[in-house]
């Protein structure tokens, strides 16, 4: 066999397993529905959750690494204004992250959320617990 060969089977099994389940039905509902029609006139069944409402990313407290202080900006880009500084070693909330201005090759920009303010801070930035399968793209 071929290295290439055995590489790809060796990869199908962890193919499969990352392939989405198709959303499904639950399979037992605890209580009887009440016959109760709609404004529509149609029979009301449960809503089934979708796949991002069930798979939707935390809050992740993340630490400022690789520089003493770093910019947290209004948009993920140092074109916009920085409206507050985040220290190396701080802990910081981050809900999301949002794609813009590579910075030391991260394009990635981590949103801090305080007090209804909103800023970003590039991801080279952020330590491993704000990667991007840990926040999630912001909505």
């Amino acid at each position: 066999m071929q290295p290439s060969s055995v590489f790809t089977l060796l990869l199908l099994p962890l193919a499969i397993l990352a392939t989405p389940l198709p959303e499904a039905f639950p399979e037992a509902i605890p209580e009887p529905m009440p016959a109760g029609l709609n404004e529509e006139g149609d029979v009301s069944l449960p809503t089934v959750p979708s796949a991002a409402d069930i798979f939707k990313r935390s809050y992740q407290t993340c630490r400022i690494i690789g520089a003493s202080q770093v910019n947290c900006r209004t948009g993920p880009s140092t074109k916009y204004p920085a409206t507050w500084v985040v220290k190396e070693g701080g802990l910081y909330g981050f809900t999301c992250y949002e794609s813009g201005e590579c910075a030391d090759g991260n394009c990635t920009w981590d949103r801090i959320v305080w007090d209804g303010n909103i800023c970003y801070v590039n991801g080279h930035y952020t330590d491993n617990n704000c990667t991007p399968a840990r926040l999630g793209k912001c909505a």
